[in-house]
């Protein structure tokens, strides 16, 4: 089988290629007003050597829940939209409909809208090659009472059977009983870098917790239910209007509320308490509020729909570190209503945010990291190809929570610039139940890794020749195989498939 792939000057000091996650490098966006057979949409891909802006066409809009992951080369695996789950070929995943299936889905899902943004998120199972855990709210609606409750729920991906994954099982009940926001669902890495914190809050005012999950390879368990004091920000139109996100060090948790304002608390990963909380009041009159936080884990913004602030989070007194950065400039598009939305940091170390109305642009504060209007805030900055439904935007954990770098400024691989080429190298048989043949290999000293898809080195060698035999004993799944010629400083990518 021959295989393209990316010839990569190799600068050794920094490590194996697949040392930073890419989880995070594909985001997708989309809108029509009518349902039809093709959604129309957008692709915002982050690459070795900057980033791409691209139409694309998709079997089914994208609204408030929106949430994919990428491979460790930064290539899409899966996505959803709160209806169904769809591959990388931007189809309906082998069994991947009727997620969040009730009264709501038979309502929302014909325009591809699920309801209740942020209420979706993508996590992989660090501790198997080929596994991952999409965590969502179902929403339903009580009749009798003229309610809207929310559960999250849990379905698994897997990659064990399926070049395009497979959706093994879907609408698990974590805590199905328990009425959560509408939003504000968020995920962060345990302190050991295996295990994950999912958490949420319920939805007040009967109810007024903080609620933190453990999960692990086999389970996901309701950890803490600890009682927070700004009982008015889960108040009904704080449920569903809100945004929450941790800092990208993991220390901080914060939330963002249209009636009440800010709140801050600092957040311990090795437990998944919460303490130390400080409220910042900011009074509004607006729908829709959003939060995010710069990369050096400093500085807060807070978009409420005409006005963008930045709170200095290393002042104990947050109303010290308050400023208005900037308001909307509404003369930049005077046909259109707008308004900033939601943000969501992104690994060129940008904030981006959107717009809770239909529209095509996305603003971006350039240098989050820089104290006041140094952040240089550019309104309407990226025009995407297609038109974005109001309020979507992808929700993603701080995957490089643990490395050196939590983002990087210039997205150009430390391994130098890639070359497209046509490699020579082959390896068969592909797919295979664990030996398989690699020929055809340059001259020079080389090790051979093995990696899963969420970058896990699995198997490591060492070869001087051209070809050898291999037999790796792994389960099922996909996985890389990593090249390193270290004669010539050159690496190889291929894909391997383990049934």
């Amino acid at each position: 089988m021959r295989i393209s792939f990316l010839i990569i000057v190799y600068l050794a000091s920094h490590g194996f290629l697949f040392s930073q996650s890419k989880a995070d490098y594909n985001w997708i966006f989309s809108s029509n007003t009518l349902p039809i057979e093709e959604s129309e949409g957008s692709l915002i891909s982050f690459t070795d050597i900057g980033r791409d802006i691209t139409y694309i066409q998709l079997s089914e809009t994208i609204g408030n829940n929106n949430a994919s992951i990428s491979d460790i080369q930064g290539e899409l695996i899966f996505y959803t939209n709160g209806c169904s789950v769809f591959d990388s070929t931007f189809n309906v995943m082998e069994n991947g409909n009727e997620i969040n299936p009730g009264n709501f889905h038979d309502s929302h899902c014909l325009f591809g809208n699920y309801p209740g943004p942020q209420n979706s998120i993508i996590i992989p199972v660090l501790n198997t090659p080929s596994d991952y855990l999409y965590l969502h709210k179902k929403w339903e609606r009580n009749t009798e009472l003229d309610i809207e409750i929310s559960g999250i729920y849990v379905t698994i991906i897997s990659f064990n059977e399926s070049l395009t994954g497979k959706v093994v099982e879907k609408n698990i009940g974590i805590d199905p009983e328990r009425s959560t926001t509408g939003s504000l669902l968020e995920a962060i890495p345990h302190q050991n870098g295996i295990d994950w914190w999912v958490v949420d809050f319920t939805k007040g005012p009967e109810e007024n917790f903080y609620l933190s999950y453990f999960l692990n390879q086999d389970t996901i368990v309701l950890q803490h239910e600890m009682e927070i004091d700004n009982v008015e920000s889960l108040n009904e139109r704080c449920s569903s209007t809100s945004q929450s996100c941790f800092s990208p060090d993991g220390t901080k948790f914060a939330k963002m509320c249209p009636d009440t304002g800010f709140d801050l608390w600092d957040f311990d990963r090795s437990n998944g308490m919460i303490s130390n909380y400080r409220h910042l009041p900011i009074e509004t009159n607006y729908v829709t509020c959003g939060v995010g936080i710069s990369p050096n884990s400093r500085f807060a913004y807070l978009s409420c729909s005409d006005s963008l602030w930045q709170v200095d989070l290393w002042e104990e007194d947050l109303s010290i570190g308050l400023e208005l950065i900037d308001t909307l400039d509404k003369s930049a598009d005077p046909f259109t209503v707008t308004n900033f939305g939601y943000q969501q940091l992104g690994p060129d170390c940008k904030i981006y945010m959107n717009t809770i109305r239909q529209y095509d642009w996305l603003h971006v504060i350039t240098k989050p990291d820089e104290k006041g209007k140094a952040c240089d805030f550019r309104q309407h900055s990226i025009q995407l190809p297609h038109l974005n439904e109001p309020g979507s935007f992808p929700n993603f954990p701080h995957f490089r929570i643990d490395e050196e770098d939590v983002c990087d400024p210039t997205i150009t691989s430390v391994f130098g610039l890639p070359v497209e080429g046509e490699s020579q190298v082959t390896v068969f048989p592909n797919p295979t139940s664990g030996s398989f043949q690699i020929e055809n290999m340059p001259f020079g000293k080389k090790s051979i890794s093995v990696a899963s898809l969420q970058g896990s080195i699995v198997y490591k060698t060492n070869t001087d020749a051209s070809s050898m035999m291999l037999d790796v004993h792994l389960a099922s799944g996909v996985y890389f195989i990593f090249i390193n010629n270290e004669t010539t400083g050159a690496y190889e990518a291929l894909k391997l498939f383990i049934h």
